[in-house]
Formats: C-alpha cells, sequence, structure tokens
C-alpha cells in the first residue's frame, strides 16, 4: 500500500519533510494546499517543492482550492467562482499555475475543489453550487490541463459519506474526466474514548466512491484519528482496507492533534507500505 502525509510545514520549512522521512519513511506521496488566490495574489505550486519530490523519488500531490484565501469568502466581483472556471474567466491563470506542473519531470497529481460533497467550502454542493456548475468547473480545469500540464492526474476526492452530504451522483464530474478517485475521512473519539475502526470509517464510503472508476486507483487522500490509546490500531487496519490503494496521513495539530507522536503509531504506519491491497 502506498502512503503520504500531509506537512503543514512543507515546502515553508523543508526540514519538516526530513524529519518525517527519519520518523516513518519515505512517502509515496506528499500532499500541499494550493489557494487558487491567497489575499488577492494569484497561488502558485512552487517549482522547488515539485523539485524536492523529484529528488527523494515522491509524487507530488496538489490540492487545489478554487476561492480567494482570506476572510469573509470572496463573492464579489473577482471572487473566484465554479461558474466563472466553467466560462474560462480564470484560464490565463490556470495556464501560468499548470505550466509549473507541467514543467516537471514526474507525475503530478492534482486534486482539484476536494470534499464537494460537504458544506464547508465554497465550491461544496451544499453551499448552492450546482452539479451543472461543479462539473463544468472540473472539465475546464481538465482540459487546461491536458493542454499545458499533460503529466497531470486529476484526483477527484469527496469527503466519506454522511447523513446530510451531497448525492456523490452530482459531484461526479463525468466519466473520462478523473485519472484517481480519492476519499477524506477522520476519526474522531466517541463516547466512550475509541475511534471507530478503519473498516466502519470508510468501507460504505469506498464502495460508493469505486462504482464511478472501478479500474481506477483509489487513495485515502486525508485521514486522520483522535489522540487516543487506540489510534495506532486504526492505523494498522488502514492496510487491512480493501479496494484502497493508499493512504495519506493529515499530520497536523488543527481540530485535534491529528500527528502521529508515538512509537507505537509510527512503528505501525511504517509497515503500511508492506501491506497487499484486499480486493
Amino acid at each position: 500500500m502506498k502512503t503520504g502525509v500531509f506537512l503543514p510545514e512543507w515546502p515553508g520549512d523543508p526540514s519538516a519533510l526530513d524529519r518525517w522521512c527519519e520518523r516513518v519513511g519515505t512517502p509515496a506521496f506528499l500532499n500541499w494546499f494550493v489557494a487558487w488566490r491567497l489575499d488577492g495574489e494569484r497561488g502558485t505550486i512552487g517549482r522547488e517543492a515539485l523539485e524536492a519530490c523529484a529528488r527523494r523519488g515522491i509524487t507530488p500531490m496538489v490540492t487545489w482550492e478554487p476561492w480567494d484565501a482570506r476572510w469573509p469568502w470572496r463573492w464579489g466581483a473577482g471572487a473566484v467562482t465554479m461558474e466563472g472556471i466553467a466560462a474560462g474567466q480564470f484560464d490565463a491563470e490556470m495556464r501560468t499555475v499548470l505550466a509549473v506542473a507541467g514543467a516537471h519531470r514526474g507525475e503530478v497529481l492534482l486534486r482539484f475543489a476536494h470534499e464537494m460533497n460537504g458544506d464547508w467550502y465554497p465550491w461544496c454542493l451544499g453551499r448552492a453550487v450546482t452539479p451543472q456548475a461543479y462539473g463544468a468547473a472540473w472539465r475546464r480545469v481538465r482540459d487546461v490541463a491536458r493542454e499545458v500540464a499533460p503529466n497531470v492526474r486529476m484526483v477527484w476526492c469527496p469527503n466519506v459519506l454522511f447523513p446530510w452530504s451531497a448525492a456523490l451522483d452530482g459531484c461526479w464530474p463525468g466519466d473520462g474526466a478523473v485519472d484517481v478517485l480519492g476519499l477524506d475521512g477522520y476519526a474522531k473519539a466517541g463516547e466512550d474514548g475509541m475511534v471507530p475502526t478503519a473498516k466502519a470509517l470508510f468501507a460504505g464510503s469506498v464502495k460508493a466512491v469505486r462504482r464511478f472508476g472501478p479500474s481506477l486507483p483509489l487513495l485515502i487522500c486525508e485521514t486522520a484519528a483522535s489522540p487516543v490509546a487506540g489510534r495506532a490500531r486504526f492505523i494498522g487496519q488502514l492496510g487491512k482496507l480493501a479496494g484502497v490503494d493508499g493512504v495519506g496521513w493529515f499530520h497536523a495539530d488543527k481540530e485535534e492533534d491529528w500527528r502521529i507522536t508515538t512509537d507505537a503509531e509510527a512503528r505501525a504506519w511504517r509497515r503500511l507500505p508492506a501491506e497487499r491491497t484486499p480486493q
């Protein structure tokens, strides 16, 4: 099984990757986030970050978020919207950003507008974005990527299903538009202080996502578990998930301290690459 990671200090602090590799081994893929705009300025993938991945044999996973990363979210003139992307208003910006990925000498995973079946991002279908607008924007990004960065592989990554999540049928951008399937999901401790099993968290969603691309690779792009005694066990269970080709850990102290911190957790993560994915 492939393993990956998100490190909040990366790419600003290259030593963060050194520390991760020393503790648990070199990841197969490295995930970082790029806002379409940051405080009004165009976001950039970062040529140096791509080169650092190439030196270690790591596949970059760029999570490209179509918003202006400021608060409040920008919905007025000049705002990045799915409708605007679909209409070609941002084609020039896209070409500039994606040309950097196109110059990379290896594959780049582009995770565009992730967790679209939720309601916490402006591109989510739970925030009045229509399935038509989402699909059209996705296909526009794919078309520009194919034009300037044929080494880019498009990753479609919903959140694990939950009671009010948007129907995946409306989130799917269409056959031929996706190269890699993805899922995000976090194991939060319940009232009993235990985290759910990896199977309980992911199995139903893996089955639901798999039907859109039975032959496509599937990566759990983001996961982590609450900092409780069962976290090492949860990590070990990830390697037993049927139909999953790789898993990425969200190594950050955010809503909770999701970081791998104990020796038992690190050992469990080190063992994952040796796991054979059950079919």
